[in-house]
């Protein structure tokens, strides 16, 4: 029997990731605990410098600043999470294995990085007895442990999530204000 969620088609489980994402991220808030500054659609200050003038400069007056948060749209917000995190994450190879867990991964990337993203996955492995070494790159080996561990994965990378959020608060307890929501967004896993 054909599991309806397994073939979802992947600009359908993209369209279901964006959404997820954005209703998470909200629209525009400059905290001064924020180590990444003002951010708007889950775009921070310090993220959109990275991207350099071209990707960058959304109001187009030759720099980067608060001014290109507060411009920035959610169609622009899409366009770069796909751009560097949904595609960097190998989340349309996750997909085709596990929708739930390729929109679970996209949300965790967002927020902490794709790198970081990929080795709380790789880590999840080890207690389910599978065992991926955590370089932070979506290959082979992971692919292999995502179509081996499916469902039972998401679970486990929504504890590996909340041990990431906990051990930042504990090294720099500035990021004590973002406890809860940090830790809400882990418990979260996609329904589709």
């Amino acid at each position: 029997m054909n599991n309806p969620v397994n073939s979802l088609s992947p600009d359908r489980v993209w369209a279901l990731a964006r959404a997820e994402v954005l209703a998470h991220e909200g629209d525009f808030v400059n905290h001064p605990a924020d180590p990444g500054g003002a951010t708007n659609h889950g775009v921070s200050l310090r993220f959109l410098r990275s991207l350099g003038l071209e990707l960058g400069d959304v109001d187009g007056d030759g720099d980067i600043d608060v001014d290109d948060i507060k411009a920035l749209t959610s169609d622009d917000a899409a366009e770069l999470f796909h751009l560097k995190f949904w595609g960097p994450c190998g989340c349309d190879k996750i997909a085709e294995i596990s929708p739930i867990l390729a929109i679970k991964l996209f949300d965790v990337a967002v927020n902490v990085g794709v790198r970081q993203a990929v080795k709380l996955l790789q880590r999840a492995t080890v207690p389910l007895g599978v065992g991926v070494v955590d370089d932070g790159i979506v290959g082979p080996q992971t692919l292999s442990a995502i179509r081996a561990l499916r469902g039972h994965l998401v679970s486990e990378l929504c504890l590996q999530q909340r041990r990431f959020y906990l051990a930042l608060i504990k090294k720099n307890p500035a990021l004590k204000a973002f406890e809860a929501g940090w830790l809400a967004r882990a418990r979260w896993i996609p329904s589709i």
